[in-house]
């Protein structure tokens, strides 16, 4: 019976075995969790980190210029592994990335980014950084500028719009020193100024002020001119603008005669002349001087004088407050507008009766000095009634009378 029973019991284990054989092992996961790639796309160019897995780190160095506090990571890890958060991230200090493996276990790298020193370098910038368009210069000295203009860009950049512009020619241009005269219509603002040499980019600590121009009298058509002739005032930095204002103020009066943009008076206005007639401008001794936009040329001196056969002349005749508007009572102050008038010139107002007789005179006052011609005025208490013709005497020489005819009446009535 004990055989039977031993026999019975292998032959169970026997039949055991063979049915477990038929049961496949679970896989076993990986444990792989390695960075085997990380880069950044910077410029349209691959930039690769250096992976160390003995301190489980990755550095990478970027040119000069790239802003690490927005870089997006390319980041490649071990098969069937996975890894987090690689969207963009600030790279300014270290930054962790955790590698997953597929049985769960995980493995963190640091990254550290570093910026490469630039190719070149500018010194403190000692000049102004307030520029005139047109004549503003702005000198930058360094290293490594090099020579080549195509691989230098001066860029300036609004810092309102912060529309950039890109320079590429230069006043001067050597390998320690850069010269860059601001463009004559560039546009007023503040800006942001970068270099670029070979395409790495260095923003300079200042901002710059592009100002309007100063407007420049380099020389007149002559410094003695008659009220013939016309006046060409001739520099750099004009324009036809509402700020415009030429001046000639006397040296040896009070006045000054002031032109305004767009006065009648002028003929023809461009970045470097400006011309308008002496017709109305007294003779005397004069200094010129162009303003625009609040800034101030310098002087020229220029000597306006009569050519023999001007005489004094009425351009106009203020009209009087009566039903008849150039009928004046006796108690009135006749006020013209004249030409040819200086300011220290003696001048008589003559009253030449219609019907003849007897030729009054009274002495006129100089009230005001313009470009348009000079007010002065004149008392008619000993001008007796009646329809006169008037012309004025400038200097003991008489002008031609005026074509508006004027009567004195003292039973006028008001308006």
């Amino acid at each position: 019976m004990k055989v039977h029973y031993y026999a019975l019991l292998f032959l169970f284990f026997l039949f055991s075995c063979k049915k477990g054989s038929n049961v496949t092992p679970e896989p076993v996961k990986s444990s792989e969790k390695k960075i085997t790639s990380f880069k950044f796309l910077v410029a349209g160019t691959e930039v690769l980190g250096v992976i160390s897995d003995s301190d489980k780190s990755v550095k990478v160095s970027v040119p000069y210029g790239v802003d690490i506090k927005v870089l997006h990571p390319v980041i490649l890890v071990s098969e069937k592994a996975t890894v987090e958060n690689t969207i963009s991230a600030d790279f300014s200090n270290p930054v962790t990335y955790q590698v997953i493996a597929e049985d769960g276990t995980k493995q963190d790298y640091q990254i550290y980014v570093t910026v490469n020193d630039p190719k070149f370098s500018v010194e403190p910038y000692l000049g102004s950084t307030f520029l005139e368009a047109g004549p503003g210069y702005l000198l930058l000295k360094g290293k490594g500028f090099g020579t080549v203009a195509s691989k230098v860009k001066l860029i300036l950049t609004n810092t309102v719009s912060l529309k950039e512009t890109k320079f590429s020619t230069f006043t001067s241009l050597k390998d320690d020193e850069l010269g860059f005269t601001i463009p004559e219509n560039f546009p007023l603002a503040i800006y942001n100024v970068h270099l670029s040499v070979d395409d790495v980019a260095l923003l300079l600590p200042f901002t710059l002020k592009v100002l309007s121009p100063t407007p420049v009298i380099e020389s007149l058509n002559g410094s003695i001119l008659s009220t013939t002739d016309v006046l060409s005032i001739n520099g750099h930095f004009f324009s036809a603008d509402p700020s415009l204002i030429v001046t000639l103020k006397s040296k040896e009066s009070k006045y000054s005669y002031v032109l305004k943009y767009p006065h009648k008076t002028f003929l023809d206005i461009s970045s470097n002349k400006i011309q308008l007639p002496l017709t109305d401008i007294p003779a005397g001794l004069y200094t010129v001087q162009v303003s625009l936009k609040g800034l101030l040329s310098t002087l020229k001196d220029l000597q306006v004088f009569y050519q023999p056969t001007q005489t004094g002349e009425i351009i106009t005749i203020d009209k009087s407050n009566y039903t008849e508007p150039y009928t004046f009572r006796k108690s009135d102050k006749l006020k013209l507008g004249v030409r040819y008038v200086n300011y220290d010139d003696k001048v008589k107002v003559k009253f030449y009766p219609l019907k003849g007789g007897l030729v009054f005179i009274s002495d006129a006052k100089i009230t005001a000095m313009g470009i348009d011609g000079t007010n002065i005025e004149c008392s008619l208490v000993n001008v007796n009634e009646g329809n006169y013709k008037i012309h004025i005497e400038v200097g003991f020489r008489d002008g031609e009378p005026h074509e508006q005819t004027i009567k004195i009446n003292q039973s006028i009535s008001a308006l």
